[in-house]
């Protein structure tokens, strides 16, 4: 990659509308050319939102956003990658990373060098708009590595262990682990001088995650993400932009930047809440004292007041003018102490930010025998799966595990009976009752409203579906827009809220913190804490892993099943 000067991108008072709702108002914040940068904060706060205005991508309601040098090279990659049965692979990585624009622009201005209009032409035969065009298309051509695209997407997905000819393959052919691994090999052959990721662990395996954080450590140029693995951010990040819907106050808008890494952060919003806790304890007992205090020496000047009044007159005027005057003194140190209370400074209460209260509704024990499969084989395009055999019982936690691609979905669609055998079984046992996140996710793309849909699938009236989508952070806006509108993080919000409306007895979950921001993350982990039931999970993030108390391991490689490890064996797999 040619060297070039280092880019800083400034955003200052930042506001931007989506949908109608301000998302992010009078936000400043700086990106330096070193910067490793963790955007967090609830889920459908604005996080994309930042990302997508700092990389230009939407407009801007007021604010500006500068990059220095101009010609800084700004990119999103985004967490949403579309299947397509007329998109290959190769072409997906060409449009993320600006190579298939450039390409174009490149191809035109060569056209039009080769044929210059008539009548236009100078002593070379090439006017000199044609001319600068065709050399402004080969400086966007070279710095998005357009000349050994091909050569270097290929390489990185040997690293990866993903196969080159899927790069020739429709995406819609490609799996969830194959497409995310596509992905990450689009941010690996990026030229970016500031690359803006969002979600870029979703999805993920070990070796992918290893692959993407040599990838951040290694990296020429700032990095931006949008990422809830706590344990990847604790090894890359060296700052954090936190998004609140409230704010944190009005002159610096709805972003605070911390600075230090993800322990560093974690330790200086707990310390920033507790001394504004403190703080805030201080002025409502300093104001309830002084309230307090004026309000009693207003009684006695009251009470002294009425008692001289009170008094038949009995020619002791001494004493009656110096019970007034005593009862004067009184109504003046209320005076004073008044006075003080208006002087005393104002702290607000420091704003609490909506946290979910997750419990899992369970229905009565099922069989002992929750799942049994025998020989089972299941075969999609071209991969098959098994024969797998094994038995899990009532009360198991187990984990899935094995590398993108190795068959973990499949093997969960065959399980819940949505992917028919090839031959052999899998049964559910009498009285199991599933619940699966995921289940709804097809259930989303749709006009319909997030009430109607939600009331459909939990069984409950208007009323109580906004009650109930409240307490998962869906506010009045999000159950009335159309449920496809919703962000990723939103609708696994909705989807969790199901297990809370409909009893189950067999939770089945495939990479569930995809999306889903820190706070509900910690919340969902209790809630499989407190759980009775069975639990089926595919998950790469390490610290959730370590939360559930795995108690069974299924390993998976390339369709079949390597390994299962009994509680004794080794729990927290």
């Amino acid at each position: 990659m040619a060297q070039h000067d280092p880019v800083t991108l400034v955003a200052r008072g930042l506001s931007v509308d989506r949908g109608g709702h301000n998302v992010l108002h009078n936000a400043t914040i700086t990106i330096t050319p070193d910067a490793r940068m963790a955007v967090v904060g609830p889920n459908g706060v604005g996080k994309s939102t930042l990302l997508l205005a700092l990389a230009g991508h939407i407009p801007i309601r007021s604010g500006t956003i500068t990059a220095h040098p101009p010609s800084g090279r700004v990119g999103l990659l985004d967490q949403v990658q579309e299947r397509s049965d007329t998109t290959t692979g190769r072409a997906l990585v060409a449009a993320r990373i600006g190579v298939a624009d450039a390409r174009a622009e490149f191809e035109a201005a060569t056209r039009a060098l080769a044929e210059p209009p008539v009548g236009t032409a100078d002593d070379r035969g090439v006017s000199d708009a044609v001319a600068d065009r065709y050399d402004v298309a080969l400086t966007a051509w070279e710095a998005v590595g357009g000349f050994d695209f091909d050569h270097r997407l290929e390489a990185a997905c040997l690293e990866l262990g993903l196969e080159t000819d899927h790069l020739d393959r429709p995406t819609v052919t490609l799996s969830g682990g194959q497409l995310a691994k596509l992905g990450l090999a689009s941010i690996m052959i990026s030229r970016f001088d500031i690359t803006m990721l969002d979600e870029p662990t979703n999805n993920l395996d070990r070796h992918g995650l290893a692959v993407l954080e040599r990838w951040v450590s290694r990296h020429d140029g700032a990095i931006v993400m949008v990422s809830h693995d706590r344990t990847f951010l604790e090894r890359t990040i060296t700052s954090v932009a936190r998004v609140e819907a409230n704010g944190f106050d009005a002159a610096n808008g709805n972003v605070e930047v911390f600075t230090g890494g993800w322990q560093d952060y974690e330790e200086q919003i707990a310390l920033a809440r507790r001394r504004a806790e403190e703080r805030f304890e201080r002025y409502t007992t300093e104001r309830d004292r002084l309230a307090s205090l004026a309000q009693q020496k207003r009684e006695w000047a009251d009470r002294g007041a009425s008692r001289v009044k009170k008094r038949p007159a009995d020619n002791d005027r001494n004493r009656r003018m110096k019970e007034l005057a005593s009862a004067d003194q009184q109504v003046g140190a209320a005076k004073a102490v008044s006075k003080r209370l208006e002087r005393l400074e104002t702290v607000d209460k420091p704003w609490q930010p909506w946290q979910l209260r997750f419990t899992i509704a369970e229905t009565e024990r099922g069989s002992s025998d929750v799942i049994v499969a025998r020989d089972l084989v299941i075969e999609r395009g071209g991969f098959r799966l098994g024969p797998v055999s094994f038995t899990i019982n009532w009360g198991e936690r187990v984990l899935i595990d094995g590398a993108n691609g190795s068959g973990k979905t499949t093997l969960v669609g065959g399980l819940l009976g949505r992917l028919g055998p090839t031959s052999g079984s899998a049964v559910l046992g009498p009285s199991v009752v599933p619940g699966t996140v995921g289940q709804l996710r097809q259930a989303f793309l749709t006009d319909d409203s997030l009430l109607t849909v939600f009331g459909r699938h939990a069984e409950l009236d208007p009323m109580e579906t906004r009650s109930l989508l409240a307490k998962f952070g869906l506010d009045a806006d999000a159950v009335a827009r159309s449920a496809a509108t919703l962000s990723p993080g939103q609708q696994t919000r909705a989807e969790l809220a199901v297990f809370q409306a409909r009893g189950v007895n067999l939770i089945v979950l495939d990479e569930p913190t995809n999306h889903l921001d820190m706070e509900a993350i910690e919340q969902l982990e209790q809630a499989l804490a407190d759980f009775n039931g069975t639990l089926l999970v595919i998950t790469h993030d390490q610290r959730f892993r370590e939360a559930l108390r795995i108690d069974k391991l299924l390993e998976l490689d390339d369709g079949g099943l390597v390994a299962q490890v009994a509680p004794a064996a080794g729990p927290n797999v």
